[in-house]
C-alpha cells in the first residue's frame, strides 16, 4: 500500500510539473492562431548592415501572449521562412522587457488588419528567433520597439517619410548606386532584384507623421532619485521609485508642430515636463511664429481617473514623440490632435482626442472618442472603426460608428469569443447591426 501511494505521489508530481511547464510556455508565447504555412509564398526580405530589415509576406499565425506578460506577434511567411513580427512584449521577455510599438499595435487592431491571410509589410530590427512554437518553426524574428521609425502596415499602405529616410541611411548608401533601372525600389532599399515588391511611398495621406522633438532636461535632480513616500499601518515610512530602469527623461518637455489645414499657420504644441512625476502635461498651444499661448490643454483634468490622468507618460523603449499625431476625426477637413495615453497589456490603444473648432480657433476635448479602443477613421464613408482585444485567443470586439449630424452612431458590431478559456477552443462569431434604432443580432456562427 505504501509503495502504491509512493507511485501515485510520483505520478501526481510529474503531472503538476507538466502543467507548470505548459504554463510557462503559455506565458512566454501566448496562443497562436493560424494555418500551416504555404511553402509557395511570395514574400520578400531585405537586410541592411545596421541590423534592420524590410519584410513583405502573408500572415500565417498570431501570437497573443502579451495579455499574460508574454509577447504579441504576427507570424509571417517570407522567402521560405516563418518570421515573428513582435509588436508588444511583457516582462516575461527578458531580452526586450515591457514595450509596445504604438503604430503597429493600433494598425493591427483596426478593421481586421493583421488577420490570417493578410499581406503585410514591416520594417524593424532583426532579432533572434524565440524558439519553435506550436506548428511553426520560427526562422527569425523582428523587433519593433527600438525606434519610432519601425512599422507594420498593409502591403499597399504608404510608408512614413521618416521610415523611408531611415532606410536610405548612410549605412545603406550603396543601394543608391546600383541597378538604377529599378527606380524607387532600389532607391528606397526594398529589393535589388524585383520591382514587384510593395513600393515605399513617401505620401503621408493615411499615416500621420509626428513632428515632435523631446527637449533636454537642464535641472540637477537625477531621474533615479524621483520617488514618492507612503506611511504604512505600523507608522513606518517607505519610499518607492517613480521611474523604471532606462526610462527616458521627459522633464525638459516636448515640442510638436502640426499643420491643421492648408489655409492655417502651423500650430505648435508645447508639452510641459512634470518635474515630480516625469510626465508631460499640460499642453500649451501657439499659432504660427508667435510664442503667445492661445490655449492650454490639460490631459490630467480631461482624463480624470482614466488613461492619461497623469499626463503623457513615457513607455519603455517606445518614444513619447511617436505617441502624438493628428487625424481628421470628425471629417470636417481640419486635422485634430491625438495623444496616445495608454497601450494595455493586450496591446489595446487608447488616445485622447482634441477636435479643432474653426469658429473659435481652439481644440476641444472629445470624451467619446477618447474612450474608444483603437479608433480608425475612414474619410470616404465618414465612419470610425474600433477594435478591443479582450483576452487570450480570438476574444475581441470590433465596432463601426457612422458620423451623423455631429454624432458617432454605432451601426455594426462583431464579437469573437473562444471557448475553453481561449486555449485551442472553438470560435463563435456574432454579428450585430443597427436596425430601426436598435442593435440586433443578425448572425451567429461557430467554427472549430
Amino acid at each position: 500500500m505504501i509503495r502504491k501511494r509512493a507511485v501515485a505521489a510520483v505520478v501526481i508530481i510529474i503531472i503538476l510539473a507538466l502543467v507548470v511547464v505548459s504554463g510557462i510556455i503559455w506565458i512566454r508565447y501566448g496562443h497562436s492562431n493560424g494555418v500551416p504555412p504555404n511553402t509557395a509564398d511570395q514574400g520578400r526580405i531585405k537586410f541592411w548592415d545596421d541590423g534592420t530589415a524590410y519584410v513583405t509576406g502573408e500572415v500565417i499565425g498570431q501570437i497573443h501572449g502579451c495579455e499574460v506578460d508574454g509577447m504579441c506577434a504576427l507570424v509571417v511567411r517570407a522567402q521560405g521562412q516563418n518570421i515573428e513580427l513582435v509588436y508588444a512584449a511583457g516582462m516575461a521577455i527578458p531580452s526586450t522587457g515591457r514595450c509596445t510599438n504604438f503604430q503597429a499595435a493600433e494598425w493591427i487592431g483596426k478593421n481586421g488588419n493583421g488577420k490570417i491571410g493578410a499581406i503585410v509589410q514591416a520594417y524593424g530590427a532583426m532579432g533572434k528567433p524565440s524558439s519553435p512554437y506550436g506548428q511553426y518553426s520560427i526562422s527569425d524574428s523582428m523587433d519593433f520597439c527600438g525606434s519610432p521609425n519601425y512599422f507594420i502596415l498593409g502591403e499597399n499602405d504608404p510608408v512614413p517619410q521618416s521610415a523611408s529616410s531611415a532606410m536610405v541611411s548612410s549605412t545603406n548608401q550603396e543601394l543608391l548606386n546600383t541597378n538604377s533601372a529599378n527606380g524607387n525600389a532600389i532607391k528606397l532599399g526594398i529589393d535589388a532584384e524585383s520591382t514587384t515588391s510593395a513600393p515605399l511611398s513617401t505620401s503621408t495621406a493615411s499615416v500621420k507623421i509626428s513632428s515632435c522633438t523631446l527637449l533636454p532636461y537642464t535641472g540637477n535632480m537625477p531621474l533615479s532619485a524621483l520617488s514618492y513616500t507612503s506611511t504604512l499601518p505600523d507608522g513606518s515610512v517607505t519610499s518607492t521609485p517613480i521611474t523604471y530602469p532606462g526610462e527616458p527623461d521627459v522633464r525638459g518637455g516636448m515640442i510638436c508642430k502640426f499643420s491643421i489645414a492648408q489655409n492655417l499657420p502651423i500650430f505648435t504644441f508645447h508639452f510641459i515636463g512634470d518635474q515630480k512625476w516625469n510626465t508631460l502635461n499640460p499642453i500649451e498651444v501657439a499659432e504660427g511664429s508667435s510664442t503667445n499661448v492661445i490655449q492650454t490643454l490639460d490631459l490630467t483634468a480631461d482624463n480624470s481617473g482614466g488613461p492619461g490622468s497623469l499626463g503623457l507618460e513615457p513607455d519603455p523603449i517606445q518614444s513619447v514623440e511617436n505617441a502624438v499625431g493628428t487625424v481628421d476625426a470628425n471629417f470636417d477637413g481640419y486635422q485634430d490632435l491625438r495623444v496616445v495615453t495608454q497601450v494595455s497589456a493586450t496591446a489595446n490603444v487608447i488616445a485622447s482626442f482634441y477636435l479643432y473648432d474653426p469658429a473659435t480657433n481652439r481644440f476641444i476635448y472629445n470624451s467619446f472618442l477618447s474612450n474608444l479602443p483603437a479608433p480608425s477613421f475612414n474619410a470616404d464613408t465618414k465612419s470610425v472603426g474600433t477594435f478591443w482585444h479582450i483576452g487570450p485567443g480570438s476574444n475581441d470586439e470590433e465596432g463601426e460608428y457612422q458620423y451623423q449630424n455631429g454624432q458617432y452612431v454605432l451601426t455594426k458590431k462583431t464579437v469573437h469569443s473562444t471557448s475553453s478559456g481561449g486555449i485551442d477552443g472553438s470560435v463563435t462569431t456574432q454579428e450585430y447591426k443597427l436596425i430601426n434604432g436598435n442593435m440586433q443580432l443578425i448572425s451567429s456562427t461557430t467554427t472549430p
